[in-house]
């Protein structure tokens, strides 16, 4: 992270529970530290960064928002901030939106009859200095993860209905965005005093062509505020570390993330961002954190292939530090794990190649 040429390019892993259980019985050891050693990936711990506390005023007032259709509704699940989302009873997760609690408001006044968090409860408490204190002892890389506040915008006004605000209803966006800007920031502040080696932003503002928004949207909207609050965390702890996640193509922004503070970025997806082109135009300024395509060679190349692979982007990313190899997003059950295995021996084979 200080772009200096270390003895070995780092490493991580994104691994759902079900391929992480797949790993252990090929490898034959018995949980995630385990799995770690055995192929010499580097520790990752993530926190979340101080929620923000609530209060049972706060409760009814949010459950206010959700129309009285919903509230009971077997089939649906309202969320604490007042989304409605669909159960699926064959699975195990929820998705479809039925309902988001500010997707009806038209005026910036009435935004205040909604409950957000006072910016000034959320702290580093006791409960998370001594889980990252206790993270960190076991050697592991602390991340406090803070929700973009694009995200938290949308999961509160609907996605369409948040695009749509930009450009016809930007006073509603800005005063939505303070609010949340405001909660993220103190998250950040919090997940840095609590100690954590690095605050992570995490939502994506990118598809796989393009951000969901113009380019200079992002810019009026987004940021200055992403300035405004990198400079709180920087006053607030100096040394701690500011990454940025977001799937898809945000190479037009990519300067503008920098010049903001953004040092990390995650997933630099090979689709879609040439990593070897990343670090050519600005890899004395940022960390590729990433790299390794899940849609093409980790589910359908060879070990080989994917080995290939690897060395190609130490070779091309790894020079002067600034490279923590891994995949693009998620390793699923599905891909050959043979070719998971496959990356991080080629990690390990590569260790001193400058």
């Amino acid at each position: 992270m200080s772009h200096r040429q270390p003895d070995r390019c780092a490493s991580y892993h994104w691994l759902p529970d079900d391929t992480l259980a797949l790993l252990e019985a090929r490898l034959g050891v018995d949980g995630e530290d385990e799995v770690e050693a055995a192929l010499g990936i580097d520790r990752w711990r993530n926190v979340g960064a101080a929620p923000p506390p609530t209060t049972p005023d706060q409760e009814r007032r949010i459950r206010e928002f959700v129309p009285q259709q919903f509230r009971n509704r077997d089939d649906a699940e309202v969320t604490a901030q007042g989304r409605v989302l669909k159960k699926h009873p064959e699975a195990d997760y929820l998705e479809d939106v039925l309902y988001s609690p500010l997707q009806e408001l038209e005026d910036v006044a009435a935004l205040d009859d909604y409950p957000f968090p006072d910016p000034a409860s959320i702290v580093a408490d006791d409960e998370l200095v001594t889980l990252v204190q206790n993270l960190k002892a076991t050697d592991a890389v602390v991340l406090a993860m803070v929700t973009q506040p694009f995200k938290g915008a949308w999961y509160l006004r609907g996605f369409e209905n948040f695009l749509c605000d930009f450009l016809v209803n930007p006073q509603f966006a800005e005063h939505l965005y303070d609010r949340l800007y405001a909660t993220a920031t103190a998250q950040c502040v919090a997940g840095a005093k609590a100690g954590a080696d690095m605050v992570q932003i995490v939502g994506d503002i990118a598809m796989q062509d393009r951000l969901m928004m113009a380019p200079d949207t992002w810019r009026r909207f987004d940021r200055p505020r992403l300035n405004a609050m990198i400079e709180v965390v920087r006053a607030a702890v100096p040394d701690v570390r500011i990454g940025m996640h977001s799937d898809g193509k945000v190479t037009d922004i990519v300067p503008d993330l920098i010049a903001a503070g953004i040092e990390i970025l995650n997933p630099i997806q090979p689709e879609c961002m040439d990593p070897l082109d990343v670090k050519r135009q600005w890899g004395d300024r940022l960390v590729l954190h990433g790299c390794v395509s899940i849609q093409r060679t980790i589910p359908f190349g060879s070990p080989a292939d994917v080995k290939r692979e690897i060395h190609e982007l130490i070779d091309g990313c790894g020079r002067d530090g600034g490279l923590i190899i891994g995949p693009s997003n998620v390793l699923m059950k599905e891909f050959p794990l043979d070719n998971i295995i496959a990356m991080y021996e080629a990690v390990t084979e590569h260790a001193g190649t400058p």
